[in-house]
């Protein structure tokens, strides 16, 4: 019996073995109800000296699912941008603690955002950073922020751009710091332009070199140094800094963005170009070297304060205010760009980007230029000369010349000392007078034009001809011989050659290598003399003429030749009698 209940007891145990595999079987094949609709990807978590905190918090999604409620760190949010996986803006609402983001047929989602919530300040410059993460994170410290004390160690520690960067393990943190924030001053009303309700901040015992403010968003900002003072304000956060050559006089420059999310630029303000950066002609010496983030968009009102007589003593030079312009680098070549002195006296321009910038005075090119022949034949190669000067008389070189005639545009070759030359080619062109503008460019000038007028001839033909033989007698044939040549005495095959005699037209044929013949049958004709013209025509070509006499004499009657026939007879016969009467 014993036995008996351990066979069942193996019977059952190998039962259940059985079951549990196919249930195991089962279960890979079954879907999954309760799968989450994300999971966090990354967090990082930038604190700012005023305490405020921007969070940058990605997601993977599941693509099924229409909507997403997000909970967020803090309880109320401020400059929120949700992103999908290409980089494109997604709706959302929001919700208690969070937000709900729509998110269909999108698997990676972005949320950058603002709070307060997540910092307190203790005291004394003192302020502590708490925050429950469910994943790894970074934090990003500004400088001049020191680390007080962390809850727990991390996993790294960097410096990255004079920014402390902690690597830290998912879960309870609290950080404490030190920050103390500069206190703000009135606005000095000699400063040109700048808001009365601005955050001003007086640095003006030093020459910013490497310095550094984080600036919030919607904040207008002076910032006021030794010879430098910059008024500032950004639709999102801007991490800016700055350094300033030490051999500029006093410059006021005012510099509104509207990026796309929080923004770090690297400024320097120079009095020449950075390497591989051609210098201006004619520039204020300013150079404003402006590096920001490629992914971000930025939307830019760049404004420098221009005041006439400091700029004349500064340059050595008179400056004409209205022709200045901002001009920006595009890699290869300055780009102006429409500028214009606003109601503070600050000359401002629109940018899309920002790069390399700097404000030249846009002096015009004078242009001076001849042809080298005002009238010529069609083929004729015509040369342009021109010299080109500004407007106190200095030769320019290096500008590009061109010149147009017809929409073709032929160059001009530089060469040297303010000259410049270049060919118009005239085949291809028809018979009539031609307007030919020369163009002049050149980097930081205002361009020039000079008009030349041109007048084109068609080539005119040149034929002879000969009559065979140029008097006849009524009923004979008179054959016409001509020859058809250019000006240069090339023979002219293919053209129209025609002989006019007394309102008849004779058309004469083609023989080859500009030879033309035909003839004039002079039976319907009287006795006289004529004129036979011959025209010689062919397209492309002026038409030519020339003519020859033609001699018709009336024949004999025949009554007469018999008359003058018989006569000899008579006179041979009586001239023979004459000889047999006299012999002996």
């Amino acid at each position: 019996m014993t036995r008996d209940f351990l066979l069942e007891t193996d019977s059952l145990r190998e039962l259940s073995i059985l079951g549990l595999i196919m249930m195991l079987a089962f279960s890979a094949y079954a879907p999954v109800y309760a799968q989450e609709p994300f999971s966090p990807r990354s967090l990082k978590v930038e604190i700012y000296a005023d305490g405020v905190v921007s969070i940058e918090y990605s997601l993977n999604v599941d693509t099924t699912y229409a909507t997403i409620n997000v909970p967020l760190f803090g309880t109320s949010f401020e400059n929120i941008l949700v992103l999908n996986h290409l980089a494109e803006s997604l709706d959302y609402e929001s919700i208690a603690g969070g937000i709900k983001i729509y998110t269909l047929g999108t698997y990676r989602v972005w949320i950058i955002y603002e709070t307060k919530d997540l910092t307190s300040e203790i005291g004394g410059g003192f302020w502590t950073f708490s925050i429950n993460s469910p994943i790894n994170f970074t934090i990003v410290l500004p400088r001049d922020m020191d680390i007080i004390s962390l809850s727990r160690s991390p996993i790294s520690i960097e410096i990255v751009k004079d920014k402390t960067l902690l690597k830290m393990l998912a879960g309870e943190l609290e950080l404490v710091y030190s920050a103390i924030l500069p206190v703000p001053v009135l606005v000095p009303p000699e400063i040109p332009g700048a808001p009365s309700d601005a955050s001003a901040f007086d640095y003006s015992g030093i020459v910013p070199t490497d310095f550094f403010k984080s600036i919030p968003a919607d904040t207008p900002t002076v910032l006021m140094f030794k010879n430098f003072v910059l008024i500032t304000s950004s639709s999102k956060r801007l991490d800016l800094s700055l350094t300033v050559d030490s051999d500029f006089v006093m410059k006021y420059f005012k510099l509104s963005v509207e990026p796309s999310e929080s923004l770090s630029l690297d400024i320097h303000v120079d009095t020449s170009p950075p390497l591989g950066v051609t210098v201006l002609d004619n520039d204020i010496d300013i150079y404003l070297n402006i590096e920001s983030e490629p992914t971000v968009q930025v939307n830019a009102i760049l404004g420098l304060h221009i005041n006439r007589t400091t700029l004349e003593a500064e340059l050595g030079r008179q400056v004409n205010v209205s022709r200045l312009s901002w001009m920006y680098w595009d890699g290869s070549k300055w780009i102006p760009v429409p500028s214009h002195i606003d109601a503070d006296g600050y000359l401002t321009a629109n940018a899309r980007h920002l790069s390399t910038w700097s404000i030249v005075e846009m002096v015009p090119l004078l242009v001076t230029a001849e042809l080298s022949a005002a009238t010529a034949t069609i083929g004729d190669e015509i040369t342009v000369y021109a010299t080109l000067k500004d407007e106190a008389g200095n030769l320019i070189v290096g500008a590009t010349v061109t010149m147009t005639i017809e929409d073709e545009i032929f160059p001009l070759t530089d060469k040297g000392n303010g000259t410049y030359e270049g060919a118009i080619a005239t085949t291809g062109l028809e018979e009539g007078s031609y307007s030919v503008v020369i163009t002049a460019e050149k980097e930081g000038y205002a361009s020039g034009q000079a008009t030349k007028m041109l007048t084109l001839q068609a080539p005119a033909l040149q034929v002879a001809m000969q009559l065979s033989p140029e008097t006849v007698t009524q009923g004979d044939t008179v054959t016409i011989s001509a020859t058809v040549k250019d000006d240069d005495g090339n023979p002219i095959e293919g053209a129209a050659v025609m002989a006019t005699i007394d309102y008849k037209t004779i058309n004469l044929s083609d023989q080859g290598n500009g030879n033309y013949q035909g003839t004039i049958d002079t039976s319907d004709f009287k006795e006289g003399t004529y004129d036979v013209v011959v025209t010689a025509q062919k397209v492309g070509y002026e038409s030519a003429q020339t003519s020859k006499s033609l001699t018709i004499e009336a024949p004999i009657p025949w009554m007469l030749y018999g008359g003058i026939a018989a006569l000899v007879v008579i006179v041979m016969v009586i001239a023979v009698l004459y000889k047999i009467k006299k012999r002996p």
